[in-house]
């Protein structure tokens, strides 16, 4: 946090009453090179002052609560019980989501702090293998299907519920695939499936892992010329 980080925020919050929280760009340096500056982060679209749904789905937005200040009745006002999802994936949504519901965020363009990547922190942490990541996947999903009920009312529960699922199925059934998973592959197959998400390319790739006579089928179908390049291949490699 910079020196005029605090009174920066509470300057721009006294200025702009309708807003109820602001965000500033934020730095981010290495754990052993604090003065060398690795990455930003700093909202595109400043025209959008509502920023729930790109929190939820997590568009032109970031989460470390240095970045953020939020005034204090709003933040009271939308956690009546003062209670939020313990869930594995930290804090940072459960507090920022009930605030950005309905509310106005606004944004400062000038840097206010550092964020310092550390090799132990959460999202660094285990590994970065792919199924570490598919891990972390199921656990973001399960904090913001545990958060959003007690925020918003069933019905649109229900509407954002469909579109998370689908965000994180196919995050996960991708990663799953190029890692040769074809377990997780064939468990988020059949979620897209219900969400009716399953494309083309999905049930492509799920064939693929998952049933190689069904999957050279579905080539003689759908892509006669790559089944008889890959036929080519496979004999001139023998």
């Amino acid at each position: 946090m910079y020196p005029d980080c605090i009174e920066e925020k509470v300057k721009f919050l006294l200025e702009h009453p309708d807003k109820s929280m602001v965000y500033c760009k934020t730095e981010v340096v290495s754990e052993y090179d604090l003065d060398t500056v690795t990455n930003t982060f700093l909202r595109r679209n400043l025209a959008n002052e509502y920023i729930f749904d790109d929190l939820v789905f997590s568009n032109d937005i970031y989460y470390m609560p240095i970045g953020y200040m939020v005034k204090s009745h709003i933040l009271l006002k939308s956690l009546p019980n003062r209670k939020i999802y313990e869930g594995r994936a930290g804090q940072n949504w459960q507090l920022l989501l009930p605030v950005a519901y309905k509310n106005k965020c606004g944004f400062i363009k000038k840097a206010l702090g550092k964020y310092v990547e550390r090799s132990d922190s959460h999202s660094h942490s285990e590994s970065n293998s792919t199924k570490a990541n598919i891990k972390r996947l199921y656990e973001y999903e399960d904090v913001l299907k545990n958060s959003l009920p007690t925020i918003m009312t069933d019905f649109e529960n229900k509407q954002y519920r469909k579109r998370i699922e689908a965000l994180f199925s196919i995050k996960i059934f991708n990663l799953a695939y190029f890692d040769g998973d074809s377990k997780t592959v064939k468990k988020e197959y059949q979620r897209l499936k219900s969400l009716g998400k399953a494309d083309n390319g999905i049930k492509r790739a799920y064939l693929e892992l998952n049933s190689k006579a069904l999957f050279y089928l579905y080539l003689l179908f759908k892509n006669p010329i790559e089944l008889i390049y890959m036929i080519k291949m496979r004999l001139f490699n023998t």
